[in-house]
């Protein structure tokens, strides 16, 4: 059986991106994140389930 729970070993898959205004923490702001739940279909494909 070929579940999202087998694949991920029973975690939620969550695609994270992050943009931010430079690469130092301490001088350059986090301008925008977005997440996104995965989930798979009945031939094993992940798809887009919740942004």
């Amino acid at each position: 059986m070929n579940t999202i729970a087998t694949r991920f070993r029973g975690f939620l898959p969550v695609v994270v991106d992050l943009e931010t205004g430079g690469f130092d923490a301490q001088k350059h702001a986090l301008l925008e994140l977005a997440a996104v739940i995965v989930d798979m279909d009945e031939s094993g494909k992940l798809y887009k389930k919740h942004t």
